[in-house]
C-alpha cells in the first residue's frame, strides 16, 4: 500500500492514478475492486513499471501490447482514452 504522509494523504497515489491508466482499465475489465486497482497503481509507481503496464506477474510487469484478446484490447484502449479525457478536466 502507498505510504502515508503526516496529513493522512497517500504519497504518489494521485500521480500513479493518472500515470497508470492501463492498470485502471485492465482492472475494470477484469472486475477488480477499486482498492486493489489503486494498490496496483501505487505498486507500479514504486517499481517504475512501464506506463502501459497491466499487472505484475512475479517480478515482471505485463504490458498492454501483449493483450491477445481483441475484445479485451479494444476495451482497454477505449477506456484509457476516456480516462485521459477525464484527467485533463
Amino acid at each position: 500500500m502507498a505510504e502515508k504522509q503526516a496529513k493522512g494523504q497517500y504519497v504518489g497515489v494521485q500521480r500513479a492514478s493518472r500515470k497508470y491508466l492501463h492498470i485502471r482499465a485492465w482492472g475494470e475489465y477484469m472486475g477488480s475492486m477499486n482498492y486493489y486497482i489503486v494498490d496496483q497503481q501505487a505498486l507500479a509507481e514504486k517499481d517504475g513499471a512501464p506506463e502501459n503496464a497491466l499487472y505484475k506477474r512475479g517480478e515482471e510487469w505485463i504490458t498492454a501490447d501483449t493483450i491477445e484478446n481483441i475484445f479485451a484490447k479494444d476495451y482497454v484502449n477505449k477506456r484509457v482514452q476516456e480516462l485521459k479525457q477525464i484527467w485533463q478536466k
